[in-house]
């Protein structure tokens, strides 16, 4: 696995999403963002549980299912 690249490349579409600004200035859901990094790390569902808890990877589950709802 490239972690390394995983990450540059999660730093990438970050950076696209919100049309250059710095990122450092971003405003952006914690949450959200460690679900990003499980799910490009590839961590099996018990390690998601394990970094994210039961309740987030739960809400973040729900949270990509929403938004593959409206990208359909």
């Amino acid at each position: 696995m490239d972690v390394v690249g995983s990450l540059a490349r999660l730093r990438e579409e970050w950076h696209e999403a919100v049309d250059g600004e710095s990122l450092i200035d971003v405003q952006a859901s914690v949450g959200l963002l460690l679900g990003d990094v499980v799910m490009l790390l590839g961590l099996s569902a018990d390690e998601q549980v394990a970094v994210l808890g039961e309740e987030l990877r739960r809400e973040f589950i729900q949270a990509l299912r929403h938004r593959d709802r409206g990208n359909g």
